[in-house]
Parts: structure tokens; sequence; C-alpha cells
């Protein structure tokens, strides 16, 4: 059998590089490193073949992403529910109107757990409540977060709470927060 895959004009960025352009690919990046199970699963990403966890790939934000058409209810799901593996890099891009409500449920953030590295990304208003391991930009961080900054974002969680990560055994360079934390 013969399938027909989607093909894409190359372009300069390395192969193992895509570019996250809109909400929406942001939004898509999300769901398919949060697909499956804790054993991971490799999944398709603007017509690239993204290994499991994003192990090993570089996303590289191209503008400003508006993320409030995400808030209603209890909002943002945070990426990589399993872990995410790869280097997320803003290039010194903002993400506004970041609104997570879930305030019984635990590994709260933009992201949730973070083995690869997080960079050169600002987080700019909105509101972060979980339960435990709530931070602004990750919950749990086991790898690099480095030139990320929180501007202006109220966050609340009950214990393990902070304004990058709620919890990290990882590296936190460069970074800072303003806004409100409530670890109650």
């Amino acid at each position: 059998e013969t399938y027909d895959l989607p093909y894409y004009i190359a372009s300069d960025l390395p192969a193992s590089t895509v570019t996250v352009d809109s909400a929406e690919d942001l939004k898509s990046l999300a769901d398919g490193l949060n697909a499956g199970d804790a054993s991971g699963q490799a999944f398709w990403f603007k017509g690239m073949h993204i290994a499991p966890y994003g192990k090993d790939w570089t996303f590289l934000q191209t503008c400003d992403i508006d993320l409030s058409q995400y808030g209603e209810g209890t909002g943002w799901a945070p990426i990589g529910r399993y872990g995410f593996e790869g280097t997320y890099d803003g290039q010194d891009h903002a993400i506004t109107g970041l609104t997570i409500n879930n305030g019984s449920t635990s590994e709260i953030g933009l992201f949730c757990r973070n083995y690869g590295t997080i960079q050169n990304l600002s987080v700019e208003g909105g509101q972060i409540v979980g339960f435990e391991w709530t931070g602004g930009i990750v919950a749990q961080n086991h790898g690099t977060i480095q030139n990320v900054h929180m501007r202006g974002c109220d966050i609340q969680g009950n214990s393990f709470t902070g304004g990058i990560a709620g919890l990290s055994v990882g590296i936190v360079r460069n970074c800072s927060v303003t806004g409100g934390i409530d670890a109650g």
C-alpha cells in the first residue's frame, strides 16, 4: 500500500526543528505531547513525525501568542503531561492570556513536566490556579529553564507552588517573576 503524507517546502531549519506560529500550533503541540500514556508515543505536528515526549526536537516560537481563547472552564491543559524532553525556544516572544483554573488538580503550569529545555520566553498576565506542583512555566522542572520571565501573572496553589516552577530539581537561570504567588 502507499500512503499520501503531507509535504512541506524545505526550509533553512535543521531537520529536527519546527516552528510554533500561533495559539493553534501551541495547542496542537500540547495535544500531541499529551496523547497516549506514560510510555510515550510519537505524533504528527505540522507534517513532521515528532518523537515521544518531543525528545531531541526544537520548537521555535515565531511570534507573540495569545492563549485567551483557551481560558474557558479549567483553561489551558499543560504541555507534556508525561514529560517534555525537547527544547522550546520562545525566541524572546511572549505568551499572553494564559489561564488555568484547576484548583483540585496537581501538576499545573504552561508545561507539566520538563526534562528538556525551555528558554527565551515571557509569559505575561493571566492566572494559574492548581493544587500541588503549580508553577507559572512548569509544574515540575527536571531539565533547564533559562531566560524565562513571568510578568503580572497571579499564581495560586496549595503546596509546591512557584513563579517559574512548582518544583525544580533541574537548572533555573536568568529568570524573573513579577505578580502574585499564593502557596496557601
